[in-house]
């Protein structure tokens, strides 16, 4: 049984990197040529996808790990700092890029929490480390997905420090046994959160879907709840009470979170 399949794309010049770093390291040999091109090492592969990772919504048809971790990048003109960042995969009202509306993918809390933690390990200097909020597919996959990213501009995508900070984080992902955590949903705050992010490295709230203050109006009960359902072992829903939009926007938070008698931890 496959544990970790990691999907890399020649697509995407960051994904490249990171994958054929991860091979370089990790010592991964070829395994098969279809129906992508595939490198194994024990129970992990790492696969060579032909489309842009948030176009790959055909992995369950092939593989089936405990994970998915896609390498990839993060870019953003507005605010292009340099970053590594770990995300879940889902799409609101409008999708970004390409997917279904209102569907969220599968979330594994400890796994990402673990990689959050190692990045932070091997972060290269003048790079932030943060979790992101949940954005763009693929969402139809049937086991978790993940993923990890540099970013934010081509200079950070070729930067070999970063490529070998994700690198060496996702390879410690490999090696490790994840445990001792509380899985939850986040909401609240920025796209890049920093209590979330400051939460999983100083303490053991591990966030799987998270949902900054600026979509709060696009959430309705059974995105709500879907989040919950498909954040793997979820226990609790977290706030940043200090950015969690107006009251309008929070009642369908708070009703799901009655509903379904699940802690509720807020943030100041």
């Amino acid at each position: 049984m496959t544990r970790f399949a990691i999907i890399a794309t020649e697509q995407d010049q960051a994904s490249k990197n990171i994958g054929n770093r991860i091979i370089e390291l990790g010592k991964f040999e070829p395994d098969q040529e279809t129906p992508y091109r595939t490198f194994k090492r024990k129970d992990d592969i790492l696969v060579w996808h032909k489309e842009k990772l948030v176009l790959a919504t055909d992995l369950s048809e092939h593989y089936d790990p405990e994970c998915f971790v896609c390498v990839y990048k993060h870019q953003s003109e507005k605010n292009p700092k340099p970053l590594l960042s770990v995300h879940a995969t889902g799409n609101l009202k409008v999708p970004m890029r390409e997917g279904k509306p209102y569907e969220l993918g599968l979330a594994h809390p400890g796994y990402m929490m673990t990689v959050l933690r190692n990045l932070q390990s091997h972060v290269p200097e003048g790079y932030q480390v943060t979790y992101e909020a949940t954005h763009h597919s693929p969402t139809n996959l049937k086991k978790p997905v993940m993923f990890v990213e540099i970013g934010s501009s081509e200079k950070e995508w070729q930067d070999p420090n970063a490529i070998d900070a994700v690198a060496r984080s996702v390879l410690g992902l490999l090696e490790t046994q994840v445990k001792d955590y509380t899985a939850c949903v986040g909401f609240g705050g920025d796209h890049c959160s920093g209590k979330f992010t400051r939460s999983s490295l100083e303490g053991n709230l591990a966030f799987g879907h998270i949902f900054p203050n600026f979509k709060l109006k696009e959430l309705n009960p059974e995105v709500v709840q879907q989040a919950i359902d498909r954040t793997i072992g979820c226990r609790a829903v977290v706030l940043d009470t200090h950015s969690l939009g107006k009251q309008e926007e929070r009642k369908p938070i708070l009703e799901v979170i009655e509903k379904n008698h699940i802690e509720l931890i807020k943030l100041k």
